[in-house]
């Protein structure tokens, strides 16, 4: 029963992701990147603030130095990652950024080496080398290799999988100290503190249209859903359960875009993308 909740729960934020990032798409070729995570964030910040009064009637957070250190950086990582995220969906194909930029678990394991002294079991090594080929596959367009061809979108994807892997690893940190709840709540406001900087300092602002705020709440919602779900079933240690099927939120954006945005893919693009998604899978096991 404890598994089919770990699965239940990786399904949850599976789908929450994968139809979040899709519909991040329309928007963002209209709206700047900054007005785009604003707005998301912010909707985000009120979707929790029930989470927050529940909490704090009978815990108190307690804060040093450190934490809030470590909150501060995590804020701004999550902002630059996102936001370099936006870009690469607005300029390439969400068929080949989702799937490249989702490879961060990668990043935080190999971190977690260097700095935590944890000792790599052979299916990371495996998937470490999956992964990595997938995105050398997935980044370019073998047809124009000669003329050093490199897909749109594919640098802001890696910055975006580079940075979402620190913010992992720092997050994993910050909740030994203080316990998951506290760490979604600190975290969360911290991102939001650092888009409404962005926000109010991004000259020519350019307004969203009405559906754009639904759009936007529905995105929110999906994400906060789908971390709590997964926040659930690691409170229950079904972290790996819940991983394995998170993991392949890409396939849900993929299968998404192909179907309704038309995005066309080379073959060893597909490959590529097969790759990730089998490392994704290897990784968590």
């Amino acid at each position: 029963m404890s598994i089919l909740i770990g699965v239940f729960c990786g399904l949850i934020a599976m789908l929450g992701w994968g139809i979040g990032e899709f519909l991040m798409k329309e928007p963002s070729k209209r709206i700047g990147e900054i007005e785009i995570f604003f707005y998301m964030q912010f909707i985000g910040a009120i979707i929790t603030i029930p989470i927050f009064i529940n909490y704090i009637k009978n815990n108190t957070i307690i804060l040093n130095f450190l934490d809030i250190f470590l909150i501060i950086i995590i804020g701004a990582v999550d902002v630059v990652a996102f936001l370099s995220f936006l870009k690469g969906i607005n300029t390439g194909e969400l068929s080949i950024v989702s799937p490249i930029s989702s490879v961060y678990s990668i990043i935080t394991v190999i971190l977690s080496v260097i700095f935590l002294n944890e000792i790599l079991k052979i299916n990371q090594i495996i998937a470490i080398l999956l992964a990595l080929s997938g995105v050398v596959l997935t980044s370019t367009d073998l047809k124009n290799i000669h003329k050093i061809h490199s897909v749109k979108g594919v640098n802001n994807a890696i910055i975006s999988m580079i940075l979402w892997g620190i913010y992992l690893f720092l997050t994993g940190i910050l909740v030994t100290r203080i316990q998951w709840i506290p760490t979604f709540i600190m975290t969360t406001v911290g991102t939001v503190s650092f888009a409404t900087i962005a926000f109010i300092f991004k000259k020519n602002k350019k307004k969203p249209r009405k559906k754009d705020y639904k759009t936007f709440f529905i995105i929110s919602t999906l994400s906060t859903i789908a971390w709590l779900a997964m926040n659930y079933a690691f409170s229950k240690k079904l972290v790996s359960v819940a991983s394995v099927v998170s993991s392949l939120s890409p396939l849900i954006t993929i299968l998404l875009a192909s179907y309704f945005l038309k995005e066309k893919l080379y073959k060893n693009q597909k490959i590529g993308i097969s790759l990730i998604l089998t490392g994704l899978i290897l990784i968590s096991l």
